[in-house]
């Protein structure tokens, strides 16, 4: 079980982007500069006859389209490679991303929380060069289709009863 600390740590330290590790096909990356996702359950409101009220909602749909991450130039050269000799286009590849975030040197930070997403595939990406000290990156937009939060899936598993 993670530690939520009800008063302040002694260090006062707390997770920050150095203490997050990417991997995308099972290969740790290094040089990322963002990785954002946004699922999304919307539940239907049932509503009865004469009443402003709902009476229920259904469970709803999971929504996972709203995903991106950017890589600097040279990951993008690294990752456009491993797709390549997976023999398909680049939006084409089906892969789990895997976000951890932990500090090893903070034990009381307890274990390492883990986001993962599987199913991901590109559907966009993103590049332009600007004159200044900034490296250049890549931005990809993602969907997936399914994602554990410290093994904790979006959504239960359905049950469709046989008869």
């Amino acid at each position: 079980m993670p530690f939520t600390p009800s008063v302040p740590l002694i260090n006062s330290n707390r997770f920050d982007f150095s203490n997050v590790k990417i991997k995308l096909f099972n290969k740790l990356y290094v040089g990322i500069h963002s990785i954002d996702y946004a699922p999304e359950c919307a539940p239907g409101f049932v509503y009865g006859q004469s009443t402003p009220y709902p009476i229920g909602r259904t469970r709803g749909q999971l929504k996972t389209d709203s995903a991106s991450i950017e890589l600097y130039r040279e990951e993008f050269g690294d990752l456009s490679n491993d797709i390549q000799v997976i023999g398909v286009g680049l939006f084409e590849a089906n892969f789990i991303i895997t976000v951890s975030i932990g500090d090893p040197l903070s034990p009381s930070s307890g274990a390492p929380q883990v986001d993962t997403i599987i199913g991901a595939r590109f559907s966009r990406f993103t590049q332009g060069w600007r004159q200044g000290p900034d490296a250049l990156t890549v931005k990809l937009d993602f969907t997936f289709m399914n994602m554990l939060v410290n093994d904790v899936p979006l959504l239960s598993a359905a049950t469709i009863p046989i008869r």
